[in-house]
């Protein structure tokens, strides 16, 4: 009877578990365009997440190297979206990402602009120099879903 009871309760646990993670809903990525590709330095983008409250997009990512001494200098993010033929714009950076480790950036919109839920472009360019210097530029489409509230 006490097996019984342990494994009715488990069964309950994994249940609400998984139903729990069906309902979770994030923003998607629904395509991602290499715009320049120098070959010195990657720019993958990893995640994308929407921020319904203030507006804003959330990025993280990474710049991967292809050679030692490689300094990541400058990581520009951009934002669009057009609804209803409006347009709103964002953007802002980082400096120094050491290469391989995460990136990660808080786009808000430009004054009296606010994102939306729906489809936005991203845009992470990253500066990198070694002998010389170059610009990767990645664009993802995207879809923005609100997070939705922690309990």
């Amino acid at each position: 009877m006490r097996r019984i009871a342990v494994l009715t309760g488990f069964l309950v646990l994994a249940m609400l578990t998984t139903s729990a993670a069906a309902n979770a809903q994030g923003s998607r990525i629904l395509s991602v365009t290499r715009l320049s590709d120098p070959g010195l330095i990657d720019v993958s983008i990893a995640e994308v997440s929407y921020d319904s409250l203030s507006g804003a997009i959330s990025v993280t990512g990474t710049v991967s190297c292809a050679a030692e001494g490689v300094d990541v200098y400058v990581i520009d993010y951009a934002a669009a979206q057009t609804r209803a033929g409006a347009t709103t714009t964002g953007s802002t950076y980082t400096v120094s990402n050491p290469c391989g480790e995460t990136f990660s950036a808080v786009i808000q919109p430009d004054a009296g602009g606010r994102f939306l839920p729906g489809r936005a472009t991203v845009e992470v360019a990253a500066s990198a120099c070694s002998f010389s210097c170059t610009v990767e530029v990645v664009r993802a489409e995207v879809l923005l879903i609100p997070e939705p509230p922690t309990l």
